[in-house]
């Protein structure tokens, strides 16, 4: 017996689990949680209800479990690292950073939001071009859907590794998830999505919270709506 558990242990102590222990169950949280939302869609569950609210009732349901599920990991994280972001945290700088950065991201939106493949992706929901009411129901669904997914990466991945990892790394590993997560997007849009990780990643650092991240991601999917709208609605 004693030499099994020796097994055992020789291949924990592998990936030093005392040392990385925020590391490895968070990336394991992460991992296993995007991979079953690409295979059990909320929405299946919803079939019986109408498309529109089914499809709304999945944003929210999505963006509730991106907070229940990390949150149910917490218990087993150091004990240091368990608020993962869930503050105000430095308001007056984080304002000015999401205004710089927004206002970037307004003027790329304007220069490639009528591209082809962009005209074919936006607006995410297509009833929304001809119907406001339902281009209201969807934002406001995706509001909690991009607070939820911000929490996961920005919150709860970020916030509980930079101290194993170090600041830097920790921002370049949420990146990446969260970049694979894209694809089936415009080409472009999957390129900058690694960009954008590391800057989110960046931002969620300076304001020590990760609701800049929400507010801006947010603000990015809305934008790109409204646009492609006009664009579909003038083109």
């Amino acid at each position: 017996m004693k030499k099994v558990i020796l097994y055992v242990k020789s291949w924990f102590d592998i990936v030093e689990l005392s040392k990385y222990r925020n590391l490895i169950i968070s990336s394991l949280t992460v991992c296993f949680f995007t991979l079953a939302f690409r295979y059990h869609r909320v929405s299946v569950i919803l079939h019986p209800y109408p498309i529109s609210n089914r499809l709304m009732a999945a944003l929210v349901a999505y963006g509730g479990l991106c907070f229940l599920i990390p949150l149910a990991t917490i218990p087993f994280l150091r004990s240091e690292e368990r608020r993962l972001g869930l503050r105000l945290g430095n308001v007056r700088r984080w304002s000015f950073d999401l205004l710089v950065a927004y206002s970037v991201i307004l003027a790329l939106i304007l220069i490639f939001a009528r591209g082809p493949d962009f005209m074919r992706t936006y607006p995410l929901y297509k009833p929304a071009i001809k119907n406001w009411t339902l281009f209201v129901k969807f934002e406001l669904a995706m509001m909690v859907y991009m607070f939820g997914w911000e929490f996961l990466f920005r919150g709860y991945y970020l916030f509980a590794i930079k101290k194993e990892t170090g600041v830097a790394v920790a921002i370049v590993i949420q990146m990446l998830p969260f970049a694979f997560l894209h694809i089936g997007k415009p080409e472009l849009e999957v390129y900058g999505s690694v960009l954008a990780g590391i800057a989110l990643g960046m931002l969620a650092i300076r304001a020590n919270s990760f609701l800049p991240c929400a507010i801006l991601h947010f603000l990015a999917s809305f934008t790109m709506d409204i646009v492609s709208i006009i664009s579909h609605r003038i083109g």
